[in-house]
């Protein structure tokens, strides 16, 4: 890969978009190019700003993060990482459902308190976003089939 790494943030909580944008620009290698706080717009942004890697909530208005996911690896296939706080309360399956949308990993997003927590996770984040953003994706056609085919259900 060629340059900075592009990064889509999406989050519907302005402080989260600000506390990651500030965590991974520390990185020289990462470059911020846009941030959604909805599905709806991570999808509008992506086809848009092409990202290398985008990182992704869950339980966002609008479209959830899983919608969102599905639709951008059927249509527009980028390295997704879940970022969420479901994850720890949900547990394993909300992990399957990130996996099976299409996303390449799933990270537990800290809770606001207390606030070195995020900091804790910079550097696990920053990694894995380095690594995420060499992974080739494909296109999952479980988005076009839901679209297409509203009565039909993926096995």
């Amino acid at each position: 890969m060629f340059g900075k790494i592009k990064v889509l943030i999406v989050d519907d909580s302005g402080f989260t978009q600000e506390v990651l944008k500030t965590i991974l620009e520390k990185d020289s290698a990462i470059q911020i190019i846009g941030m959604a706080g909805d599905g709806k717009k991570a999808i509008e942004l992506t086809q848009k700003l092409k990202p290398d890697v985008i990182v992704m909530d869950i339980n966002m208005p609008v479209m959830n993060g899983f919608e969102a996911t599905e639709h951008i690896m059927a249509y527009c296939p980028t390295p997704i990482l879940i970022l969420s706080s479901v994850i720890d309360k949900e547990g394993i399956f909300t992990t399957f459902n990130a996996l099976a949308a299409g996303a390449v990993d799933v990270m537990e997003k800290p809770s606001m308190l207390p606030s070195n927590s995020w900091s804790s996770i910079g550097d696990v984040l920053i990694k894995k976003l380095k690594s995420i953003s060499k992974a080739k994706v494909v296109t999952h056609v479980k988005g076009r089939v839901k679209e297409f085919s509203p009565h039909v259900k993926p096995v």
